[in-house]
């Protein structure tokens, strides 16, 4: 890093710092949040604000629908959503009773909540998941719960030797302090890349920097399809925003169109075109199922026919 940035300061807390100071206590749950969600409703009968962190869609929505059926105030961010709706979900987070979240929640928010209750994933991710609860520390220490099973959905984002290895540290500790996260983090990481990270590491830094500098707004290039690659999503519109997208485009209101815009993840862009549910239009591909702002698109909800194709 010090070769990198060019420089050899380092800026290190002092020691009593590291081993005292700390805002979490972990604890690490068998089974899967299916099987424990009767915790989840515990703690919003107990009057806390939970944060609750899925790793896939999918479980997200199954998660919110059975909490909203029961209890109201709730919120549901992933990644699927319009920007126009998730930009309108995160100006509900505040004031949200509890919220159910994927990697969306992980970066970019400025939320607290009072527990949080989480699918396994690498520390890396949990550790930014950590630090959406009791960020401000208002309490002592706020409940962390991370169970040992994902959901077993297909097309699991993480890699699972290193989801075991993450939570078999965090099973070695209780109270959270800043030392113990250190010290967790150099025991999962302290083999380094494996040769499969390695390549996928260098291939992204390639990639990344070619597209910066060839970046240009609202021109295509055939860079873009190696960010779509990279990023394992591709940019598509929901067909009942056709018209307002095409009214944007048309009046030259690029940046109003964005709005239109949600990000469908390569597996299911391959699934979605097997199924004729995808149509292209200058350049631009709209997805032909049902979209809901509270869930997002609705996959299994096909939309027959409509009267602009």
């Amino acid at each position: 890093m010090a070769e990198v940035i060019d420089s050899d300061v380092f800026i290190t807390p002092d020691k009593e710092y590291l081993q005292s100071y700390a805002r979490h206590k972990i604890i690490v749950k068998p089974g899967d949040i299916i099987e424990n969600i009767q915790m989840l409703e515990e703690s919003l009968k107990k009057g806390k604000r939970p944060l609750i962190v899925c790793n896939q869609v999918d479980r997200s929505i199954e998660v919110y629908k059975y909490l909203s059926e029961k209890h109201e105030g709730g919120c549901l961010l992933h990644s699927r959503f319009t920007i126009k709706d998730r930009r309108e979900k995160e100006r509900m987070l505040k004031d949200a009773r509890f919220l159910i979240g994927t990697q969306a929640v992980e970066v970019s928010l400025d939320i607290d909540y009072d527990a949080l209750f989480t699918e396994p994933a690498p520390i890396d991710a949990l550790l930014q998941r950590f630090g959406r609860v009791n960020r401000k520390k208002r309490m002592e220490l706020a409940d962390v719960f991370v169970f040992e099973d994902g959901s077993g959905i297909e097309n699991n984002p993480y890699e699972n030797d290193l989801v075991k290895r993450s939570v078999l540290e965090l099973k070695k500790i209780d109270k959270f302090t800043e030392q113990a996260a250190r010290k967790v983090v150099e025991e999962v990481c302290k083999d380094g890349y494996n040769a499969d990270e390695d390549k996928e590491y260098s291939k992204t830094r390639r990639l990344f920097k070619s597209h910066l500098s060839s970046i240009a707004p609202f021109i295509e290039s055939k860079d873009d399809t190696n960010m779509d690659n990279l990023y394992k999503s591709i940019e598509a519109v929901p067909i009942r925003y056709y018209e307002e997208y095409q009214k944007c485009i048309e009046e030259k209101r690029y940046f109003d169109s964005r709005d239109f815009i949600l990000f469908v993840p390569l597996y299911r862009y391959h699934q979605l075109n097997r199924n004729g549910l995808l149509m292209k239009e200058n350049k631009t591909l709209y997805i032909k199922t049902e979209y809901d702002n509270e869930y997002g698109p609705l996959i299994d909800q096909p939309i027959a026919s409509c009267e602009i194709l």
